[in-house]
């Protein structure tokens, strides 16, 4: 009888391990690759945190970001993440982007930005719509 017991509360021991034991908290403050796409003087910025990660290794995928803009300057700010399997772990090979979205009035004439992202200020050309032709990374 003793034995059955100590084996039940190991057991339940096991499957009441805290979420920590298992999974990580990644975030990327201010880190990513940057798309710049224009529509008239409406821009829109995307912040590209993890491109390819596994479906099933993941979850709580999550992006936010601000923009603003003083001419042909921009500052912005981003903040994206998500929860990982701890080692050793079987994944799927499906892909799953983490992304931010966010959008910002501007003059109608530049077509090159100075954008200042976290501590990192560059030129970044802006694509047209539905093209994304201004990249550059951050880490």
């Amino acid at each position: 009888m003793r034995l059955f017991l100590l084996g039940s509360i190991g057991l339940m021991a096991c499957d009441d391990l805290p979420l920590s034991a298992e999974w990580e908290e990644i975030e990327l403050i201010d880190e990513g690759t940057l798309c710049l796409e224009r529509s008239g003087t409406l821009l829109t910025v995307t912040v590209v945190g993890a491109e390819c990660l596994s479906g099933s290794c993941t979850r709580n995928r999550s992006g936010t970001c601000s923009v603003s803009a003083d001419g042909a300057n921009l500052v912005l700010f981003s903040d994206i993440a998500w929860e990982r399997r701890r080692e050793p772990a079987t994944c799927t090979d499906d892909c799953v982007a983490v992304v931010a979205t966010c959008t910002t009035e501007v003059d109608a004439k530049p077509t090159s930005f100075m954008v200042t992202h976290g501590i990192a200020t560059r030129a970044v050309d802006v694509g047209g719509s539905g093209a994304c032709g201004g990249y550059y990374t951050t880490y």
